[in-house]
């Protein structure tokens, strides 16, 4: 997957683009392997607001992906007809399957993208802590940056 960000993110209010790097079908993803964010599967967004996080965004495009089954692909591309259709689109699923699967990064080294690894639960607990402590990292809320609620910035260690 490859993550654009516009010109003057996180200021700019115009959506990233989350692109697929290798062949996939999928209902939100168009012919040019572009996710299709303003969708109610991504919240309906129309355009960025301070508020969004790209880890949120991130987490439900592997939502959307996960939640597609070969039912749900041969209905939306066949119409649901005939036994030949589903197996058709299984062999397509595989075939996109082998090529993620040896097409996992772009080669291409460029120096400004930002690759990620799988999740893993261990990073919501970790996120949620952040969250907890907001933008000025402390624990009390009073925006000194120590958690004790003396206003010294000590944390607690005297005078």
């Amino acid at each position: 997957m490859q993550l654009l960000l516009p010109p003057l993110f996180p200021n700019d209010r115009a959506l990233p683009i989350v692109r697929v790097l290798s062949k996939l079908i999928h209902p939100l993803v168009d012919s040019e392997g572009t996710f299709d964010l303003t969708h109610e599967a991504f919240g309906s967004r129309q355009i960025w607001t301070s508020s969004d996080r790209l880890w949120l965004l991130l987490s439900q495009v592997c939502d959307a992906l996960a939640s597609v089954t070969i039912a749900s692909i041969a209905q939306h591309r066949y119409g649901g007809d005939g036994v030949e259709d589903v197996r058709r689109a299984q062999l397509d699923v595989d075939e996109c399957t082998r090529d993620a699967d040896f097409h996992a990064y772009t080669q291409d080294s460029d120096d400004f993208t930002i690759r990620f690894g799988s999740w893993s639960d261990d990073y919501s607990d970790a996120l949620t802590t952040i969250l907890q402590r907001g933008p000025d990292g402390d624990d009390d809320g009073d925006g000194d940056g120590d958690d004790d609620g003396d206003g010294a910035g000590n944390n607690g260690a005297g005078n």
